[in-house]
């Protein structure tokens, strides 16, 4: 039901006061969540092993509330086929008198099951990387036994939802200036905010952008040496990646086209027949867990507007071409994109064709996005975040300590 990675009970905590253990809350609504928790969890384990642990609790899992345990499969099914009713519920839903009642009625049950899964571990840290489950992590936080941090991961990139934002949350990470002021404007304190951009997994941190190679991570995978667009859509496999695929490989007899299909079963099966096809110019690919090496291989990652998927492609120095975005919190990140240099966006699949032709003749046109991505990337968000939590968490048992020691000597 819930994943646990070496949790302290609650008797190794008591006789071990110095170690520091943190639950992390996430759900698997998209990838990006749950990618974002397990990144900063492995920041934690190799900056703080034997120190510092951590627990990843998903409380949508086996939730009482039919809505919120079915909440992953009715996303998957609302981005894949009918994105405009996901429109339509961010934006309904985006004011903070909305969250306000949502909290109060069908999230409240998210906080016993965040509890339910903790058990009796007594954490020093709750970190929610999840809009609707931020008022769990404060829940859970203040009915420990002893006082805990409460922390939010935000995961949009520049136009956040109004359930990110909570008031008495003691630290919210954002990716940029955007969304801190978004979240400033729905009444969260300036200094709670920690500027430290989107967590990416150690694979993207350990490829920096000027080691990049190209024409040696193809050949780590068994591609061949020319000119590769790597087609990405998420987790879900969203965005039409069928038909980009038919449409490059059709009109650009000489590129190399790679597919990420994600958990999507039915697009990777359509696919590997049209691999078949191909002459095996097409290479078709399932979930993956090494997207570094994949991204590190293209010369271009043609992608819908997905944060995750943006961050992981600055950190390895990879080109965007960005075809699409969910409406909703995807909404500017074409421009974030566009404007700060690391790729451009075009919808219409004549004029992407078009563009990677173009991209195809005159390579050297891609240094410059190269070089940009530098510039937009924080491959270090996690380690970062994994810093500012422990700081937190130490202040806080520093003041307690100092606080015990008045009452004493005032005794």
């Amino acid at each position: 039901m819930f994943e646990a990675v070496a949790v302290p009970s609650e008797a190794t905590h008591k006789a071990c006061p110095h170690t520091i253990s943190m639950a992390f809350l996430y759900a698997d609504t998209g990838g990006g969540h749950r990618a974002s928790a397990l990144a900063v969890k492995q920041a934690i384990d190799a900056n703080y092993p034997g120190v510092v642990t951590a627990l990843l609790i998903d409380p949508t899992i086996e939730n009482h509330s039919s809505i919120i345990r079915k909440s992953d499969s009715l996303y998957r099914a609302c981005i894949r086929s009918t994105p405009w009713i996901w429109a339509a519920l961010f934006h309904v839903t985006n004011h903070r008198s909305t969250v306000w009642f949502m909290r109060r009625t069908v999230l409240h049950t998210l906080s016993s099951s965040a509890r339910k899964g903790a058990g009796k571990a007594d954490f020093d840290a709750i970190v929610s990387f999840h809009p609707l489950l931020s008022h769990a992590a404060r829940h859970v936080a203040d009915r420990a036994s002893q006082r805990a941090i409460a922390a939010t991961v935000m995961t949009d990139l520049i136009d956040p939802h109004a359930s990110w934002a909570h008031v008495k949350m003691d630290a919210v990470f954002v990716p940029n200036a955007s969304s801190a002021e978004k979240l400033i404007g729905l009444g969260v304190h300036a200094d709670r905010l920690h500027r430290v951009g989107l967590p990416v997994g150690p694979q993207f941190v350990q490829s920096p952008t000027s080691l990049r190679q190209p024409a040696r991570a193809r050949d780590v995978l068994g591609l061949d040496d020319r000119f590769t667009v790597l087609l990405v859509g998420g987790g879900e496999g969203a965005g039409g990646l069928y038909r980009k695929a038919r449409a490059l490989l059709r009109r650009c007899p000489d590129i190399q086209v790679c597919v990420i299909a994600g958990r999507n079963k039915r697009l990777l099966r359509r696919l590997e027949l049209l691999a078949g096809r191909s002459g095996e110019r097409l290479r078709p690919i399932g979930f993956v867990d090494n997207m570094a090496q994949w991204m590190g291989a293209a010369d271009l990652v043609v992608t819908k507007a997905g944060p995750g998927t943006i961050a992981e492609a600055l950190a390895v120095g990879a080109p965007l071409l960005i075809t699409g975005h969910l409406r909703g919190q995807e909404r500017r990140n074409p421009d974030f994109v566009a404007i700060g240099g690391a790729g451009f966006r075009e919808r219409r699949m004549g004029r992407m064709v078009a563009r990677i032709q173009q991209l195809e003749r005159h390579p050297e046109q891609l240094e410059q996005f190269v070089w940009s991505t530098r510039l937009l990337a924080r491959p270090q968000a996690a380690n970062e975040i994994a810093d500012t939590l422990v700081s937190l968490v130490r202040a806080r048992r520093a003041t307690e300590q100092d606080s015990a020691m008045r009452s004493a000597l005032s005794s």
